[in-house]
């Protein structure tokens, strides 16, 4: 928490790593929350699943002080880290779309695929990057037929989990779970959006 005594200017750096923090760890933990509930809420009681979250959310924020910040600012390379998730999102659903091996195969193949990628140029920060974001938007690419009915659907979501992982760049990176958290969120929201501009 940041204190400002009165008459002197705001230390800026110390907000703006206030701000760092508190804005991508707040959203990844909403998009935990609804992810939580959603596998919890069919099988059990509203209090139960709250406990869980408390639980869960008690010891994320216990642990997360103890993580390291990575800051790192390229406009050029956060586009292209969300077009990245798109094309994985498109890849993943196209090969389980014609080619029906099931979602968790056409998946494990665009991510092994781009494990590959940096190994062509390691100097290359947008090649370094790009295995996590492609597979990031192989988890979106996995939504079955009956949510994703088209490929504007998948580019949407795609769009939507690439935003949110560019905004969550800094915090829990190296963290299992983050990718797909965020593609649920991102498929969430573009399901959100789709159902408003059709009742509309």
């Amino acid at each position: 928490m940041c204190f400002i005594l009165k008459g002197q200017p705001p230390n800026r750096t110390v907000l703006k790593a206030t701000i760092t923090r508190i804005l991508p760890f707040s959203l990844l933990a909403v998009v935990h929350a609804l992810f939580i509930s959603a596998i919890f809420m069919d099988r059990t009681t509203i209090h139960t699943v709250l406990c869980i979250l408390f639980i869960i959310l008690f010891f994320t924020i216990l642990a997360h002080p103890k993580l390291p910040i990575f800051h790192r600012k390229a406009l050029i390379t956060d586009l292209s880290t969300a077009a990245l998730v798109v094309l994985g999102a498109v890849l993943t659903y196209s090969i389980q779309l014609y080619w029906s091996p099931g979602p968790v195969l056409a998946a494990a193949m665009v991510g092994t695929i781009a494990s590959f990628l940096p190994s062509i140029n390691k100097k290359s920060r947008l090649l370094q990057l790009s295995p996590a974001a492609i597979y990031c938007g192989c988890f979106v690419g996995m939504s079955h037929k009956s949510i994703a009915a088209d490929y504007v659907f998948i580019i949407v979501a795609g769009i939507l989990s690439g935003l949110v992982l560019v905004m969550t760049r800094n915090v829990f990176q190296g963290v299992s779970g983050k990718l797909g958290s965020i593609a649920f969120g991102g498929v969430s929201l573009a399901a959100f959006v789709m159902y408003m501009l059709i009742e509309w």
